[in-house]
């Protein structure tokens, strides 16, 4: 039998990730899931073993800096380093393709793997889930803003392709300075990214407004930077905290972190 293998992944590795994950508990949202398969900004690698699917990983690429995401071994082959391989798979391509800064977030037990190839905490995420929306109400045309600007002015960093996915299925809300984006799939509503300048009653009242916007009968989830201090304002919305994982880095950064509220997705794209 020859050794496991890593190709770009295809249709059938999307699906035995799929099987996975789910095995796993993973919330992986579908806009999140066409995002990899649309390719452009995004990648995917798999390691196959003769012919079946044995583990994946995906990169999201912006203009210098990379999420790696969605690392999985399937349980019978864990232990034997095929999830390092493939992570140290992925690092490479992306690394190869001009990218300096990559980012992950990380469980409590793959933070080592990381930690061993340079990467370093600069903070934890924490997952706040709201059960549902209020009731979807509509919102006024002019009303409507972009935030690609102000994403790339925090993060250091064009990621507009990302943002521009997102856009498809959501909606950006601005209330002062605070600004976030809703965005929906048939599984569950996100809201992320979110900004702000530090003014605590825009925040209130902004998320109040993103709750009223959401559908109802539908989760509602952020993944919050943990050093925003916004949890009270979660808890009063009727967020409740639903796990965290560490934000690590490897190399240079230029966030403006005390703008910072919550990001993008579920951790592995931004």
């Amino acid at each position: 039998m020859r050794r496991p293998y890593k190709i770009s992944a295809d249709v059938q590795d999307w699906q035995a990730f799929q099987i996975m994950a789910q095995q796993e508990g993973w919330r992986v949202p579908q806009n999140e899931l066409s995002l990899h398969r649309l390719g452009g900004c995004s990648q995917a690698w798999a390691l196959r073993d003769e012919s079946a699917t044995i583990g994946l990983v995906t990169g999201v690429r912006h203009q210098h800096s990379a999420w790696i995401g969605n690392l999985i071994i399937t349980p019978t082959m864990r232990g034997r380093g095929h999830g390092a391989a493939l992570f140290d798979h992925a690092a490479g391509e992306l690394r190869a393709a001009g990218v300096t800064t990559l980012w992950l977030t990380a469980s409590a037990a793959g933070a080592p793997l990381y930690a061993a190839r340079g990467f370093h905490s600069v903070g934890q995420i924490e997952r706040w889930v709201r059960q549902e929306g209020r009731h979807g109400e509509g919102f006024l045309a002019e009303e409507r803003v972009h935030g690609a600007h102000t994403d790339a002015a925090i993060w250091g960093d064009d990621r507009s392709n990302l943002l521009h996915h997102l856009e498809s299925a959501g909606t950006w809300l601005r209330h002062g300075e605070s600004l976030a984006l809703l965005h929906r799939g048939d599984d569950l509503q996100i809201i992320g990214p979110w900004y702000s300048a530090g003014e605590r009653q825009d925040d209130a009242v902004l998320l109040d407004r993103l709750v009223a916007l959401a559908a109802a009968q539908q989760e509602l989830v952020i993944d919050l930077v943990a050093d925003s201090g916004r949890q009270s304002l979660l808890a009063a919305a009727g967020f409740t905290p639903g796990g965290r994982t560490e934000l690590m880095v490897s190399g240079p950064i230029q966030v403006q972190w005390s703008r910072l509220l919550a990001l993008a997705t579920l951790g592995s794209c931004g």
